[in-house]
């Protein structure tokens, strides 16, 4: 939780109380709906230049990568480890403008997005809260948990008016810890997706974490997923990522937008190291722990490039997978060739 530069003269709570756009870092949100509706790692999907035009705004849109780079087709895990835009609009078309709005906010999304395809590149605004929900939910397999800001509230003669503590708090006494596992035994959390999506989602964004946009995360030396997102012209840079023990987001931009935050700030240089800072203290002393695979999942390709697939939905080599936009679908040759 974060406040502001002197909470005598300021205090606004960035961190439940602002609406800033997320950027790239929007993009799993919907793409764990695409892989939840049917597409896989390895599904090809054009990335080319586009242009329409706005009929709301009255004019052409022309969304592009950042680098202005296109490789004509890519696959879905190369389009979100390099964080491209043209084909994650794709991704947004495939999972319909409505379906993803619906799907965000299951997965705790609260503020209005914009029922727009620019919102598939971040540009509504969310809660920074929000997103840390968002992100716990592929970290927890799949189920969604409500956050607890207060744990326990006692009156003056020191009976329990409310409690929501965890079983593993170490502040509890005895009798308390015995009520939390009661709690926790009849309180079941929500499923939001299958067990299959969110591993496979947490896949993609370890290697956004390790070889992506957010390599940098990888210094705090253990399986560790994330997400970069930097908003137009760099007023919002924010990383969310995760180990298994800790979900954090790490967002910094100037309130009113009245200017760009200095240099070439990104995602990628300027929230990673605040959250590494944070994280690799939060973290200290607990063993590392790997992201457990649940059932239903396969492994496809070479040594040089494995990636899961939900069992029954991996490529095979019969398979005509159909790209967004396109009535003519490729074919996959043989999986085990197919670059992750």
């Amino acid at each position: 939780m974060e406040g502001g530069y002197d909470f005598d003269s300021d205090e606004l709570n960035r961190s439940v109380q602002s609406c800033r756009p997320a950027g790239s870092s929007f993009k799993p949100l919907y793409y764990s709906a695409a892989i939840e509706k049917g597409y896989h790692v390895a599904q090809p999907i054009l990335d080319i230049p586009r242009s329409e035009y706005d009929y709301v705004r009255k004019q052409n849109w022309t969304p592009g990568n950042i680098d202005e780079e296109y490789a004509g087709e890519v696959t879905l895990a190369r389009a979100i480890i390099a964080s491209k835009n043209a084909p994650s609009i794709r991704v947004f078309e495939y999972v319909g403008i409505q379906d993803a709005l619906d799907w965000v906010r299951r997965l705790g999304i609260s503020t209005r997005i914009a029922a727009d395809k620019s919102s598939a590149l971040g540009s509504s605004c969310v809660r920074v809260a929000d997103m840390v929900q968002a992100f716990a939910t592929f970290n927890r397999g799949g189920t969604k948990v409500k956050p607890v800001y207060i744990r326990r509230v006692l009156d003056a003669e020191g009976r329990v008016v409310e409690d929501h503590a965890h079983l593993r708090d170490p502040y509890l006494d005895p009798r308390a810890r015995i009520d939390a596992v009661v709690r926790k035994t009849w309180d079941r959390p929500e499923r939001v997706m299958k067990p299959t999506t969110a591993y496979i989602m947490t896949y993609l964004l370890q290697a956004v974490a390790t070889r992506g946009t957010g390599y940098g995360a990888r210094k705090i030396g253990r399986p560790v997923a994330g997400k970069t997102g930097t908003h137009s012209d760099h007023y919002d840079v924010w990383f969310v990522g995760f180990t298994k023990e800790l979900v954090t987001a790490a967002w910094m931009g100037h309130d009113l937008n009245d200017r760009q935050l200095a240099g070439y700030a990104t995602g990628g240089n300027t929230a990673i190291p605040i959250w590494l800072s944070y994280m690799s203290r939060a973290v200290a002393g607990q063993p590392a722990r790997n992201f457990p695979e649940p059932g239903g999942i396969v492994w496809l390709g070479s040594e040089a490039g494995r990636a899961p697939f939900e069992r029954g939905n991996e490529p095979k080599a019969e398979d005509k997978v159909q790209r967004p936009g396109t009535a003519n679908a490729p074919s996959v040759e043989d999986p085990s060739r197919v670059e992750f």
